[in-house]
């Protein structure tokens, strides 16, 4: 039987079938590639927006715990670096810089430059060194009125994200003096019309952008001031052998003019009390001004979650003006101390006041506890008269002493402002006479000696400053926002 072959025209057909097949099947691979490569590239941008939107989200982040920090530390230079010098030149505190603090009520405004409009400090990252160890952030904080070197764009090929701040009193503050809010932009370059406020100007540049804000509070070096000028948890006494005098002065009619405040009773302080010189509100009997066995400077005893065993009778009177135990309040960031481990004089003090205005100090003793040393003032500390808003006030200072750190005055100084000895059995050597114009609180007993003359004269307005604009920055619970 004979055999066909195909004819040229069916094995033409034939190869064209196949050739379409052939093309349909790389039409459809292609796209499966292209596809996939759409997927990977919309993938990769993603990621790369994730990667610039994580950058200056954390870069704000940065900013506004940055800004917390410096809120509470001494005073710094125009890169925003500690200073060192005595308070005598330029350099300003962190929130001298940026805010106004009325001494007198407390009232918290942004400073100004000429014209209107804050002063911003800001910061970029600097990831030009080969280690990551050493990048950082470079920093510039300009001072209204005086001029400053910009601040330059950090080379290398590292991430290089900036944040600019500005400080404001917005409507959800209105009514709170010791309140203000902080605002942190931020963007993944060191760029004007990126860092910019408001947020809603910041769009089309191919940055990552973020803006945060919370607002701050500042809480009081002293939450309750003293109602009288000397005010004594225990009992007061002369020492054996003392020749000194003692004077106490208070004619401030709101505290209701209180000399002296004591926990002792009036029957066993009595001896000590007809001893002191008092001057109160005119017209009210020297023995009148005298609060004596007064049960608040014994606060009761109470129960408190996490501290075994409870706290004493002590850290209970700590509480009592500074609104926390002592481990909290000396235990907080920026606490500025003085050290007193052997015997200290009062320049010692004064230093750390320059270089740390607006905070509490913090007279440290020896290691060891039964090893007693002593603070000598021997030149004045705090001022008395400074004209401010809105008259006259003084710059007060706030010296916390530690459990084994008497108190000795000399040379006739004065100290403006409140001095708190946390000595059991807290002893004053006064030779040469001496004043507190404030008040002065001992959380125990306290025995005056020596030959001088002791006088403490209430002064409210040193008070009232030290419990309105001196004290620590923190955060409001619940006023934190971001927007991306």
């Amino acid at each position: 039987m004979r055999k066909h072959s195909p004819t040229p025209t069916a094995a033409r057909q034939g190869g064209a079938a196949t050739l379409i097949v052939v093309m349909l099947l790389f039409f459809i691979m292609s796209m499966v590639a292209a596809y996939t490569s759409r997927n990977l590239i919309f993938e990769q941008r993603t990621s790369a927006n994730q990667y610039r939107s994580s950058q200056a989200f954390e870069s704000a982040e940065a900013g506004m715990e940055w800004a917390l920090a410096q809120l509470n530390a001494g005073r710094t230079t125009n890169a925003c670096v500690p200073s060192t010098n005595d308070g005598s030149a330029t350099d300003q505190s962190f929130a001298q810089r940026y805010l106004t603090i009325d001494r007198g009520t407390g009232v918290i405004t942004p400073r100004a430059v000429s014209g209107g409009g804050a002063v911003q400090p800001r910061c970029v990252f600097n990831s030009i060194a080969t280690d990551p160890a050493d990048w950082n952030w470079s920093c510039a904080c300009p001072v209204a009125g005086t001029p400053t070197t910009a601040l330059a764009a950090p080379g290398g090929a590292g991430p290089a994200p900036a944040f600019l701040m500005r400080f404001r009193r917005s409507p959800s503050v209105t009514g709170r003096n010791d309140l203000i809010q902080l605002e942190v932009n931020s963007c993944t370059r060191l760029d004007d019309a990126c860092l910019t406020f408001p947020i809603d100007d910041r769009g089309g540049t191919g940055d990552g952008v973020a803006a945060t804000s919370v607002i701050l509070a500042l809480r009081g070096a002293v939450t309750r001031a003293p109602t009288g000028a000397l005010s004594v948890a225990g009992a007061l006494s002369f020492a054996p052998g003392s020749t000194a005098t003692l004077a106490l002065t208070n004619q401030d009619n709101t505290v209701g003019g209180v000399t002296l405040h004591t926990a002792a009773s009036a029957a066993s302080a009595a001896t000590v009390v007809a001893a002191i010189a008092k001057t109160g509100v005119p017209g009210v009997p020297p023995d009148s001004t005298v609060v004596a066995g007064d049960p608040a400077l014994q606060p009761a005893s109470v129960a408190v979650s996490g501290r075994n065993p409870a706290p004493s009778t002590a850290e209970r009177v700590f509480a009592l003006y500074f609104g926390v135990f002592p481990d909290v309040y000396l235990g907080q960031p920026g606490m500025v101390e003085v050290d007193c481990s052997s015997d200290c004089a009062a320049a010692a003090v004064n230093l750390a006041l320059s270089r740390n205005p607006g905070r509490a100090i913090r007279v440290r003793g020896s290691a060891t506890a039964t090893t007693v040393t002593t603070l000598t003032l021997d030149v004045n500390v705090g001022t008395a008269a400074v004209a401010g808003p809105p008259a006259v006030l003084p710059i007060p200072a706030l010296l916390i002493l530690d459990p084994n750190v008497n108190l000795a005055f000399s040379n006739g100084v004065t100290l403006v402002g409140m001095v708190y000895g946390r000595r059991p059995g807290w002893t004053w050597t006064v030779t040469g006479g001496a004043t507190i114009q404030g008040a002065a609180v001992a959380e125990t007993d306290l025995a005056v000696g020596g030959t001088g003359a002791m006088s403490v004269v209430y002064n409210k307005d040193a008070l009232t400053a030290l419990r309105v604009a001196y004290g620590t920055f923190v955060r409001v619970p619940g006023s934190w926002k971001d927007f991306q």
